[in-house]
């Protein structure tokens, strides 16, 4: 049994505890996630748009997709960080430039999987 103790007394104690732990956010349409990165590309012409935060359990039933990001984001690199750091969401440019495509190996077999 763990003990818990004051921060007074200045102690950690080990637990089973998720360290990266995300506040619940509200569920939103993919299509307000995509007008957003829309008007984001629009004020910011140039370069890669990068953001993270996403939540894998944001949109409701359906996950946008690259090519969802390819319509807004067709000419350079754009992707987003989950908030887990576990995975992204990347349109096709950006995985032309990491040379990722259907043929590129799994590199660790049997462990995750890609979804070009």
């Amino acid at each position: 049994m763990l003990q818990q103790f004051s921060r007074k007394q200045d102690r950690r104690v080990p637990g089973c505890a998720d360290g990266h732990g995300a506040p619940p956010v509200r569920r939103c349409r993919p299509q307000d996630t995509l007008a957003a990165i829309a008007r984001f590309a629009k004020d910011y012409p140039t370069g890669t748009l990068r953001g993270f935060g996403r939540r894998v359990d944001m949109f409701p039933s359906q996950v946008p997709g690259k090519e969802d990001l390819d319509r807004i984001v067709p000419d350079r690199p754009a992707f987003f960080f989950v908030i887990d750091d576990h995975s992204m969401w990347a349109n096709s440019k950006a995985l032309e430039m990491a040379g990722a495509d259907h043929d590129t190996p799994d590199p660790i077999p049997g462990f995750g999987y890609y979804e070009l």
